[in-house]
């Protein structure tokens, strides 16, 4: 800020350099403020109770006491697989009706009547130009912000206000900015953070923060400074403190801003992982579509809090005219495919979205000359 004053020509004289200073001084006060709120709703997801009695009822302990049941059972007991904890049951892991909330009674909605439903193990990425209400619908599902109206359900159990406190067993938040969430002083600390919030023992606390660092590709960072790390970094330690608490669903908000290619080559690769390999379920908020072509099994479009569009892949991320509308490109290679299609009266389906569907699609177009007969 004193560069950007300095820049700006504020410093040029007395009374400039005492305004400029004091404009800074409000700017770092109500920063601060901020980002100590973000803070709390990041401690909130995982486990921390700022409340003065935890809300609670039979209700609640009795789905407490499936969810320890299931955490506890011999087949969960393997740390090294992280399974996701959840309940038994053909319920979808995310239910939400007629959702709206907004920030201020009677102010212009950020959700509006929203619905949608998750199944288990899907990944679904969820785009919309900014402002549209992404990072608040993700705010409402983990249990962070209260709707206006509506309902959310977390396989099949309301999300009501006795059992939002808990929705950190069964749902966890990955800021867009790490800053928001570490906030311990050192890497292993902050990734044992959650379980020890789930009242597990401290055995099982470490194991489960081995395996997630392990898993991360973060174990050489255990006992950094989360002061001395880079963005990357910081970004997998945030993911490495979910995966430790083993929620079923896990919200994602830009995990690949600001992260430079090989990092959010990185980060994908961990995601596809616990989504293939473990059976976690994504909703991932982006503007990248090479992203959303690579990891999506659905791709959902948000605009002024609402759904617009909802769908497989390729049929939202080659129409063009719909992305257009939302303020958003679909993928470089869709687009360049799509050029080309036309000019040779292709159809959708020689359009890749990806690389290795793009490979695919070159190595049959140059072997076709080739097959046909004379």
């Amino acid at each position: 800020m004193l560069i950007a004053s300095r820049v700006g020509g504020g410093l040029n004289s007395f009374y400039g350099k005492i305004e400029s200073t004091a404009m800074i001084l409000a700017q770092v006060i109500i920063r601060a403020y901020d980002r100590a709120a973000r803070l709390q709703q990041a401690m909130v997801t995982r486990g921390a109770d700022f409340s003065d009695v935890r809300a609670g009822s039979e209700a609640v302990a009795s789905v407490d006491a499936k969810v320890a049941e299931a955490s506890n059972s011999p087949a969960d007991r393997h740390y090294d697989c992280l399974t996701p904890s959840t309940i038994p049951g053909s319920a979808p892991v995310l239910e939400c009706q007629d959702l709206s909330f907004a920030n201020k009674r009677g102010g212009a909605r950020e959700i509006d009547s929203l619905s949608l439903s998750v199944a288990r193990g899907e990944v679904v990425v969820l785009c919309g130009p900014n402002g549209c209400g992404k990072s608040t619908f993700l705010k409402l599902v983990a249990g962070v912000l209260t709707p206006l109206s509506g309902e959310v359900r977390l396989l099949g159990m309301p999300l009501d206000r006795a059992r939002r406190n808990e929705a950190f067993r069964h749902v966890g938040l990955l800021f867009q900015d790490p800053n928001d969430q570490v906030f311990c002083t050192h890497v292993h600390e902050g990734i044992a953070y959650g379980p020890r919030n789930l009242g597990l023992e401290h055995s099982e606390v470490d194991s489960l923060v081995t395996a997630a660092m392990a898993l991360a590709e973060i174990a050489h960072l255990g006992e950094r400074s989360v002061h001395q790390l880079s963005f990357g970094e910081m970004k997998r330690i945030g993911l490495a403190g979910l995966i430790a608490m083993r929620q079923p669903l896990m919200l994602l908000d830009e995990p690949s801003s600001y992260l430079d290619p090989a990092a959010a080559r990185q980060l994908l690769h961990v995601i596809k992982r616990l989504n293939e390999e473990y059976g976690y379920t994504f909703i991932v908020v982006t503007h990248d579509m090479e992203l959303a072509a690579e990891l999506a099994t659905r791709v959902v479009i948000m605009q002024s809090g609402r759904i617009i569009a909802d769908g497989e892949p390729r049929h939202v991320l080659t129409n063009q005219s719909l992305l257009a509308s939302a303020r958003l490109e679909p993928p470089t290679l869709t687009k360049v495919f799509a050029v080309l299609s036309k000019a040779s009266s292709g159809t959708s389906s020689d359009i890749p979205l990806t690389i290795a569907e793009a490979k695919v699609l070159l190595q049959r177009r140059e072997a076709r000359p080739f097959n046909e007969p004379d």
